[in-house]
């Protein structure tokens, strides 16, 4: 984490969540020092993080498949969480974003 840390006058980590079999981890940062988390993922067999970044993260949990990553996004303005963006076509999830991997 230090080296990501680097150039940032402020850096956190809130989440640091392996999947149930250890192959991916998903993490939200902060650079600003106001909880606006951004999150990644990182595949730990190559090291090499997914190109995908979802901002303003506030809950990460990963599903059983190892595969699936379900989070909760904090609306810009009202600074709330549970006002959830529409889930992704083809996907009858509500209240929270839906991430697949593979």
């Amino acid at each position: 984490m230090n080296a990501l840390a680097e150039g940032h006058k402020f850096f956190n980590v809130a989440v640091a969540l392996p999947s149930d079999d250890n192959t991916l981890l998903a993490y939200t940062t902060d650079t600003t020092g106001y909880r606006q988390y951004t999150l990644q993922i990182k595949d730990l067999r190559t090291g090499k993080l997914l190109p995908e970044k979802f901002e303003r993260v506030d809950e990460v949990v990963w599903s059983t498949d190892n595969k699936t990553l379900f989070f909760v996004t904090e609306n810009d303005v009202t600074k709330r969480q549970d006002e959830f963006p529409p889930p992704p076509a083809g996907h009858s999830i509500r209240g929270a974003r839906l991430f697949r991997t593979g």
